[in-house]
């Protein structure tokens, strides 16, 4: 009777550590996800929005991927996901991306900035358009 149990066990064991480790990778990006990036200016020129990427980019660790500017009609920023460069898929699922509406960064349905992220890019606005332009909001 026991030995039936064991292998139920051991896959209870292992499901519950994959689910641990789902948590933890995914703990930061579902909490973080409530935040947002309100710009109070109506319009970034591009000598603005190449400054917020080079700010961003010279304090960002070197590990970490580049900030670029979002090639879409709503325009935004976007970060490469390493392990999906290589990947034959939807090219919105290779990269984190805040995109504008509403004067808000929004992720709309798309994969979000880490908290860590979204802070540097909101200092990285800050120093750009001034702290008064600028808010971090939770929703």
């Amino acid at each position: 009777m026991i030995l039936l149990f064991v292998p139920i066990l051991c896959y209870l064991k292992i499901r519950k550590i994959d689910l641990l480790i789902k948590y933890k990778y995914f703990k930061s990006y579902l909490y973080f996800t409530k935040m947002r990036i309100k710009v109070l200016v109506k319009q970034l020129n591009d000598i603005q929005l190449q400054n917020i990427v080079d700010y961003y980019n010279s304090k960002k660790l070197d590990t970490d991927e580049p900030l670029e500017r979002l090639e879409r009609c709503e325009g935004g920023f976007q970060i490469q996901i390493s392990y999906m460069k290589n990947q034959q898929c939807d090219p919105n699922n290779k990269i984190k991306q805040l995109r504008w509406s509403k004067g808000y960064l929004t992720p709309m349905k798309y994969i979000n900035f880490t908290y860590k992220e979204q802070k540097l890019l909101y200092y990285a606005l800050v120093d750009t358009i001034g702290e008064k332009n600028v808010k971090m909001e939770c929703t």
